[in-house]
């Protein structure tokens, strides 16, 4: 009697589109005869699964160019003409609701902002609002939506555990309070997690080295780590809490309620606390970074004392996973590029040699945006069906 194959012809076509999406997403635009050649499986079985994808609205044609004789093949490209997701970003100051094609191109004016309210409902409120104005615009389908939450995420339940600088977001499970609201499949995600797909899916950093971090340094700080091409959340989502390891013993109480977290001593309010001690009085982030720019020792003095709180949690990432490549993102960072060479410098001191050589540090090319925008993007490649790893393991029983 003729074995039946556990893998049922349903589920062999949802994983030839993953593999058809995976490829269009890391390569670009491809031809059906590309992709049967690289994904290895033929003709026929590479034009179903396109067929498929473009009744969903994930993939559009695009006409080639012609260079020679003869029609020119149809070229397949994630869809942006007719498709499109929402990325939401939140911060403690202020929140921002985008619209962006599959291809992670936020166009002008698809991009609105609301100050952060002080209630959860009114949170809700304000991002159904400017999301239902997105939907509306032109005749696009929404394929998702995503949020992107400054804190710890439970992947597993999809719910927002704890955000020291937003708590009205703790325990909420605000994926779920949109998509009743927008009737639209909605997911939420780390932050520091959403730089680290920005890198890799939008700018394409990252593509050749297979362990990667990513410091997201500004009211909060987190990491994001890529190892051998998986992206490491931990048991829950909670993997990557780095403001919050313990630097100062019994130090300043910090938003989470423990004592002498990193975030205490070097995050953007703890640059804003320290600095407004030694100046005599209250200056904001914006105003610190002009002083800097004008070469205040008071400020600078501050700021390389936040470089050296940061090197010891930089140092401790580089020992434990030894990143190729180690992005760096803020707005400190930003607006003062030097601060990277004092950061690698002093993180020097710190890591061990072997390890401290072996890793390159760089500006993040992204932003939360773009990393939230990607972060959906990826969700709805590896939808298409469940790890693919579980498969090969219910074919081998």
């Amino acid at each position: 009697m003729k074995s039946l194959s556990p893998i049922q012809p349903k589920l062999l076509s949802r994983i030839n589109e993953r593999l058809v999406m995976r490829m269009i997403r890391d390569r670009g635009p491809s031809t059906r005869a590309e992709m049967s050649k690289s994904i290895g499986i033929t003709f026929p079985t590479v034009n179903k699964a396109v067929s498929s994808l473009l009744e969903s609205k994930l993939l559009e044609e695009i006409e080639e160019s012609p260079s020679g004789p003869g029609r020119p093949a149809k070229r397949l490209r994630l869809a942006s003409e007719d498709s499109q997701v929402i990325g939401v970003t939140l911060s403690d100051t202020e929140c921002v609701v985008a619209c962006a094609g599959l291809d992670g191109v936020i166009s002008d004016g698809c991009s609105l902002s609301f100050p952060t309210p002080s209630t959860y409902d009114s949170l809700l409120v304000n991002i159904t609002s400017l999301a239902k104005e997105l939907m509306l615009r032109g005749e696009k389908s929404t394929l998702c939506l995503g949020v992107s939450i400054p804190g710890i995420v439970d992947y597993q339940e999809q719910r927002a555990v704890l955000s020291a600088n937003l708590p009205l977001l703790n325990g909420k499970f605000i994926g779920r309070d949109l998509q009743g609201l927008l009737g639209v499949e909605c997911l939420i995600l780390r932050d520091a997690h959403a730089f680290s797909l920005s890198e890799r899916l939008l700018h394409g950093n990252g593509e050749t080295n297979s362990n990667v971090a990513m410091l997201d340094h500004s009211e909060g700080i987190g990491i994001g780590l890529m190892v051998n091409n998986q992206f490491l959340t931990g048991n829950n989502g909670f993997a990557g809490e780095l403001g919050h390891i313990s630097i100062v013993a019994n130090g300043v109480v910090c938003n989470c309620g423990k004592k002498g977290c990193l975030e205490t001593v070097a995050s953007e309010w703890a640059l804003e606390a320290k600095t407004s001690q030694s100046i005599g009085r209250e200056v904001k982030i914006e105003e610190i970074l002009q002083l800097a720019k004008a070469g205040d020792e008071r400020v600078q003095k501050e700021l390389e004392q936040m470089c050296d709180y940061l090197a010891l949690g930089v140092a401790c990432v580089v020992n434990i996973f030894n990143p190729g490549t180690f992005y760096v993102y803020g707005q400190c960072f930003r607006e003062l590029p030097h601060l990277l060479d004092l950061l690698v410098e002093k993180t020097k001191q710190y890591a061990l040699e072997p390890s401290f050589e072996a890793c390159t540090f760089a500006h993040a090319s992204g932003g939360e945006l773009d990393g939230t925008i990607a972060s959906i993007i990826n969700y709805l490649t590896d939808s298409l069906v469940p790890d693919l790893d579980d498969y090969v393991r219910v074919a081998k029983t």
